[in-house]
């Protein structure tokens, strides 16, 4: 994309807005330095034209350089600086408080790291972004796992494994009552249950959690 556009004398990083992603891609390989180039020559232009939409983008992954350089406090300060610019992008409001929530468990701060994951969890389903809400869920699921050498889990009942298993394979609560032959309250009591003993906010979530039954 960087060749096609200098061949076209493409200069407005708002126009394809690759170089976030070429940048985050070269920092998750470890190549640092062109990671950086790539940000300050993009953050300069971006500013020369007065893109200024494109500099939050930018602030992610320039904190997510800063996060593999060790420097944890000044990642989240600018991932949280970031979030904060990018509420009429939810999609990338939500990618960057995932990153955040990466941070934040790196810099051992568990808490911050939980309450940024949920919160990407939210935007992702709101907006239906699927595969991202998954991802995040798989993040929290991680940070919600109990610290023991044993990971035991919590039993489930064969009731609330039937109806887990059920949801976990994308079936509605009607749907679930049915097979079942109860009511729909009774598997919303049921999977509120499974949610508290199995430490789930969300399907998505349970889904990494519980593997659905084969018919």
């Amino acid at each position: 994309m960087r060749d096609l556009e200098e061949l076209q004398q493409v200069r407005d990083p708002s126009v394809l807005r690759w170089h976030p992603e070429l940048a985050e891609t070269l920092v998750a390989l470890g190549h640092l330095d062109q990671a950086q180039s790539l940000l300050d020559d993009t953050r300069r232009t971006a500013t020369d034209l007065g893109r200024d939409a494109v500099l939050p983008s930018l602030e992610r992954t320039q904190a997510l350089l800063d996060a593999a350089r060790g420097d944890y406090g000044t990642a989240a300060r600018r991932l949280n600086d970031a979030a904060d610019r990018l509420h009429d992008l939810p999609l990338e409001r939500g990618r960057t408080l995932l990153a955040l929530s990466h941070t934040e468990r790196r810099g051992r701060r568990r808490a911050s790291a939980r309450t940024a994951a949920q919160s990407a969890i939210d935007l992702f389903t709101a907006h239906q972004a699927h595969p991202w809400a998954q991802t995040a869920a798989h993040t929290l699921s991680r940070l919600e796992a109990a610290p023991t050498d044993n990971n035991a889990r919590p039993r489930l009942t064969s009731a609330e494994q039937r109806c887990a298993e059920l949801a976990a394979a994308g079936a509605s609560n009607r749907d679930i009552a049915t097979a079942l032959t109860v009511s729909v309250k009774t598997v919303e009591a049921t999977l509120t249950r499974v949610y508290r003993k199995l430490g789930l906010h969300s399907r998505f979530q349970l889904a990494h959690a519980v593997t659905p039954a084969r018919e």
